[in-house]
């Protein structure tokens, strides 16, 4: 099926370049040309003229103006679609604008159609990238990098795609066509006819900024907190990419900083189990709500208080201090590998704990054994994520 795309694509390129080399040679004699282009748009699927949709309101007023400025000399209709459908619909789909165009240029009584020439070249593939193709030739693609990505292509690509453009070719400058329309793609004027090609227009996104697909091989990322960084706390996690928009995770701290005056701890130890659903564009990106559990010990003390998860001698297991909440943020994309990523939570903890008094000789006074009951924010992270995928590429 593709390899009898490309055989189609490879002749309407032929059929074009021919066109240009035929019309300059038959113009060589002109003494000076003009050229103009009017776009007729169509909804989507739909091959009937609306007047009222996008530019279509003065279509007959700019080819009538053209005449009242310059006899033509040829006329040229190339039709297209979007590609959202298959070949053959929208080969049939652009020949069906063809004939509306037709339709539209004989209904004016100046207009000569001798010299008319008319193509139909089913979906316009022109100006796509290879990762614009991919998405729109599969919807495996579209699934994996995004819905919002490909309402993008939607949206700002394919509207430009369903058009019938006619090129007109004038005798004469059209230079005062430009004070009564707006709606004309005109060349410079009195261009020799030696010189003249009927070039590729390119359509008003092709501009603008360099459209960008979702990197689709994302599996998981490593994450850092760079709250707990700053803190002085290691910490590393991991998060892997699930279907629908969905991950799941494991983060991981261990500090143990502690032995100065008056023993000065800094002992966290903990972990955090979190799923996540994320509503971005692209894989692992843009807003995200999620749960977590925690769980944890340390023993902090400053200035000669300290405070202490569980009781001194336990394991990790014994009466640690736990918990668990809801989350939400925002995963800012910095590049294809790295993510920003923006998340508050709040739940509620609970731990037995005690507090301590530490002297200079690095002993602890027991003072008293409490019950830890805690609802309201829980969490806070700013993490620097790195996306890993399979197969090392696009």
């Amino acid at each position: 099926m593709i390899f009898h795309i490309d055989i189609q694509r490879g002749l309407i390129r032929f059929v074009a370049v021919m066109t240009a080399v035929l019309t300059a040679i038959s113009l060589r004699a002109a003494p000076g040309t003009d050229t103009l282009h009017v776009d007729i748009h169509y909804p989507v699927a739909k091959s009937d003229f609306h007047p009222d949709f996008r530019k279509n309101t003065g279509v007959r007023d700019s080819l009538m103006k053209a005449l009242r400025h310059g006899a033509p000399i040829r006329i040229d209709i190339v039709s297209s679609s979007s590609p959202e459908g298959n070949a053959k619909f929208n080969q049939r789909l652009s020949e069906r604008r063809t004939a509306t165009a037709l339709k539209i240029l004989s209904s004016i009584p100046e207009m000569e159609t001798d010299s008319l020439t008319s193509h139909s070249i089913g979906a316009d593939w022109t100006g796509f990238t290879p990762d614009m193709e991919k998405m729109t030739r599969s919807p495996q693609r579209r699934q994996s990098d995004g819905r919002a990505a490909w309402r993008q292509l939607k949206d700002s690509v394919f509207p430009d795609l369903r058009v019938s453009r006619i090129t007109l070719i004038t005798r004469g400058p059209l230079t005062l066509l430009a004070e009564e329309t707006d709606n004309y793609y005109a060349t410079a004027a009195t261009i020799p006819a030696a010189d003249l090609h009927l070039d590729y227009v390119a359509p008003e996104w092709l501009s603008q900024k360099e459209w960008k697909p979702c990197r689709h091989n994302i599996i998981g990322a490593l994450r850092s907190n760079l709250l707990y960084d700053l803190a002085i706390v290691p910490n590393i996690g991991i998060e892997l990419a699930l279907p629908h928009g969905w991950t799941i995770g494991l983060n991981g701290m261990y500090a143990w900083w502690g032995g100065q005056k008056h023993a000065r701890y800094w002992h966290i130890q903990a972990w955090e189990l979190f799923s996540r659903r994320y509503f971005g564009s692209c894989v692992m990106s843009g807003w995200h709500v999620g749960l977590y559990a925690q769980i944890g010990r340390y023993d902090i003390c400053l200035n000669g208080t300290g405070y202490l998860s569980g009781y001194s001698g336990a394991s990790f297991f014994q009466r640690p201090t736990y918990g668990g909440g809801i989350e939400a943020g925002y995963a800012l994309r910095l590049t294809d590998s790295l993510n920003l990523d923006f998340t508050a939570g709040a739940g509620v903890l609970t731990g037995q704990y005690q507090t301590y008094t530490a002297t200079p000789g690095h002993h602890s006074v027991w003072q008293s054994t409490r019950q830890r009951r805690y609802f309201g924010p829980s969490k806070a992270e700013i993490a620097l994520v790195w996306l890993f995928g399979k197969g090392g590429g696009r």
